[in-house]
């Protein structure tokens, strides 16, 4: 696929206002301790000046807001810039791709990226990212990313697994490859919290899931029987119905990424 597309499953995913809205209703936040932990880590004041890459609806954007309203976002998905633009109507937000980002160079301190790396993680990308980058300034890669270690969790990730096709994925980490034998970024560090998305099993599980890009691209009977077979999991694991709270856990994996002068 040219690097100059979106990749059609996140095109078509989310190309309507209401998929939009579905992801930033369904998908969790991001642990609230990131925004100390960030700003401590990188040394960020209400000075830095800050890039999120591939905004989306803002779901991460609310944790970089306490640390400086020097933020400019990068969507390239119309129906999420208007989400964004809802939520952020103060945060500039612009209509590029990762390798193309029609900014001056070297303005940045930091560039976020949140739940999306995968699925542009070529490397115009990163030379991209070393231009608008100050002098070595840092890149953070962020995911909150399902634990597998609970059973339940796992057998609905397993059920998934068949319908995701050629659509890239976070935990198969085919994204690491393009920093192999670059000389733009080395690795700093890596940090991990946990994290717990607590509501109804309709809300945290059934409606997070069906949010998932690959499925937004199926006919509706699909999706019925998708959300029918989850919820049958669940039932049969945890013993919950629909309406019935759960708490669904993750795993927030941040890379710290920093160019190399």
């Amino acid at each position: 696929m040219s690097k100059d597309c979106i990749h059609p499953t996140a095109q078509l995913g989310f190309a309507h206002t209401e998929h939009a809205q579905d992801y930033q209703q369904a998908r969790p936040s991001y642990p609230k301790d990131i925004t100390t932990w960030l700003q401590q880590h990188l040394k960020l004041t209400q000075q830095s000046v800050i890039l999120d890459l591939a905004a989306g609806t803002g779901k991460f954007t609310a944790r970089l807001h306490p640390l400086t309203k020097n933020i400019t976002a990068v969507e390239p998905v119309s129906a999420m810039r208007e989400v964004f633009k809802q939520q952020y109507p103060k945060i500039h937000i612009i209509d590029a791709l990762s390798h193309h980002i029609p900014l001056p160079s070297h303005q940045f301190d930091v560039i976020f990226c949140a739940q999306a790396f995968h699925w542009f993680s070529n490397i115009e990308t990163l030379r991209e990212m070393k231009r608008l980058l100050k002098p070595q300034g840092d890149l953070i890669l962020i995911w909150n990313d399902k634990d597998t270690s609970q059973p339940w969790v796992k057998a609905l990730s397993e059920h998934l697994k068949p319908f995701e096709k050629d659509a890239p994925r976070f935990y198969t980490h085919e994204w690491q490859q393009v920093f192999v034998q670059q000389h733009l970024f080395h690795a700093v560090a890596t940090h991990q919290f946990n994290y717990v998305h607590t509501g109804t099993v309709q809300q945290v599980v059934t409606q997070r899931l069906l949010s998932s890009s690959f499925v937004k691209t199926w006919p509706s009977s699909a999706q019925k029987q998708l959300k029918y077979d989850l919820e049958h999991i669940v039932h049969q694991m945890q013993g919950k119905s629909n309406t019935d709270d759960i708490a669904f856990p993750y795993l927030t994996h941040i890379y710290h990424f920093r160019a190399i002068d």
